[in-house]
C-alpha cells in the first residue's frame, strides 16, 4: 500500500465534502456518459464517455487539478482521497482494510496505431474500396469526418449470443453482422457451394427433371446476384457506421466508488 500523503490543496474541499457526506462515487460522473455493461466491482466503476480525453480532463481537472500522464494513452488526477483518509473510513465501518489505497480518477484513450492513416480500420475497408469504385470520394471524406473516431473508439459491452453469460464489445457484433451480409461472405459461401450445386444440376438433367434443374439453376442464380449487390451496398455500410457510433465512446474513465459503500 501507499503511505500516506498530503493531500494537494486544490482536492481539500471536495474531499472534506466526500468525507462527509459520502457519495457513491469519490467524484462527479464524467459528462455525455454511461456505465460500462457487464460485471462490476466494489470498488470502482467503468464510464464510458462521448467526450475526447482532452474534455474529460478538463471536466475533473477544474475540480481536482491539473492530470499527470502515467503512459502514452492514460492520465491520473491528483489523489482524491489519501490511503490514509481510506484506511479511516473502512476502519470506521469495520470495512475490510486491505482494500486501503491511494484512490484518484483515470482516464484512457486509444492513440492511433502507427503507420496507419485515418479511416483505416474495419469500419472504413469497405466503404474505402466502395468509394474509389463508385466515385464517392467527397461522401467518404464526409463520413470519415463525422466517424473516424471509430478507429480509436471504446465500444458498450453486450451479452454475447454464442457464450452464455459471457460479454462482449459491441463492435465485434455489429462487424460479424455486416460482413454476414453486406461484407462478402454470402458470395465466398456461394462459391464454396458451386461445384455441389453443378452436380446437382447435371444429376437433375440426366434424370429428365428439367425443371427442376432450371428451378435450381435461377434460385443460384438470384442468390448470387444478392451477394453481389449487398458487397456493393454503399448505404448498408454507413447505417453500419451509425449503428457503431451508437455504442462507441471517446474515452474511457476508470472512477473509484466511496469507501463507505465498500
Amino acid at each position: 500500500m501507499n503511505p500516506a500523503r498530503v493531500l494537494p490543496a486544490a482536492c481539500l474541499a471536495i474531499v472534506c465534502s466526500l468525507a462527509i457526506g459520502a457519495g457513491t462515487f469519490i467524484a462527479s460522473e464524467p459528462t455525455n456518459s454511461v456505465l460500462l455493461a457487464g460485471p462490476t466491482e466494489r470498488t470502482y466503476r467503468i464510464f464510458l464517455s462521448k467526450q475526447s480525453a482532452e474534455e474529460v480532463q478538463a471536466f475533473y481537472a477544474a475540480k481536482l487539478g491539473a492530470f499527470r500522464s502515467t503512459s502514452s494513452n492514460e492520465a491520473q488526477s491528483p489523489v482524491v482521497l489519501t490511503y490514509q483518509q481510506v484506511l479511516d473510513i473502512l476502519q470506521s465501518r469495520h470495512g475490510d482494510l486491505t482494500l486501503a489505497d491511494d484512490l484518484f480518477v483515470t482516464i484512457k484513450w486509444k492513440p492511433v496505431s502507427a503507420g496507419r492513416g485515418p479511416c483505416s480500420g474495419d469500419f472504413f475497408q469497405q466503404l474505402t474500396v466502395l468509394a474509389q469504385a463508385q466515385k464517392r470520394e467527397s461522401e467518404f471524406a464526409a463520413l470519415c469526418k463525422q466517424y473516424g473516431y471509430l478507429d480509436t473508439a471504446f465500444f458498450q459491452r453486450v451479452a454475447d449470443s454464442s457464450r452464455p453469460g459471457q460479454w462482449i464489445d459491441a463492435d465485434k457484433t455489429i462487424l460479424a453482422r455486416a460482413r454476414g451480409t453486406l461484407g462478402g461472405q454470402q458470395a465466398k459461401a456461394l462459391a464454396a457451394d458451386a461445384p455441389e450445386i453443378a452436380q446437382r444440376l447435371q444429376q437433375l438433367a440426366l434424370s429428365g427433371h428439367t425443371a427442376d434443374a432450371q428451378a435450381l439453376a435461377e434460385q443460384f442464380k438470384q442468390q448470387a446476384l444478392q451477394a453481389s449487390a449487398s458487397a456493393l451496398d454503399w448505404d448498408g455500410w454507413v447505417k453500419v457506421l451509425k449503428e457503431a457510433d451508437a455504442v462507441a465512446y471517446r474515452s474511457w474513465v476508470m472512477l473509484p466508488t466511496h469507501p463507505s459503500t465498500w
